[in-house]
């Protein structure tokens, strides 16, 4: 790791330390902030950073998805299987995961689709 990453790391820490007192604290986020110096940009932008360093961590790198060539004559009814665990449709885009997908592939799908 270098330096840089090292010094992101240490601040990412201090400030989930600071988020975890702002939480158990009671108070309202703007009373708890004014109380104690720290500004909305930076209180906010610190809690999207951590957020996306857990999400980033927790799923496994992008999972390259083959996905056959339809023809124009086939319908949803036709790829229609009754046995799926879940449909995930994001406007006119559709995927079906079977009975038999993978954690691992079910979160490669959506790190790839978060990062479409």
């Amino acid at each position: 790791m270098n330096d840089s990453k090292v010094t992101h790391q240490v601040k990412l820490d201090r400030w989930a330390a600071i988020l975890k007192e702002q939480n158990s604290s009671g108070l309202s986020i703007k009373d708890w902030r004014s109380q104690n110096g720290i500004t909305r940009d930076q209180f906010f932008y610190w809690k999207r950073k951590l957020k996306e360093s857990v999400l980033e961590s927790a799923l496994p790198e992008i999972v390259t998805v083959s996905l056959p060539t339809l023809s124009s004559d086939c319908t949803t009814s036709q790829l229609t299987n009754t046995d799926f665990l879940a449909r995930i449709t994001i406007q006119e885009f559709s995927i079906e995961l079977g009975s038999g997908a993978t954690e691992q592939l079910i979160s490669g799908i959506i790190k790839s689709v978060r990062n479409a």
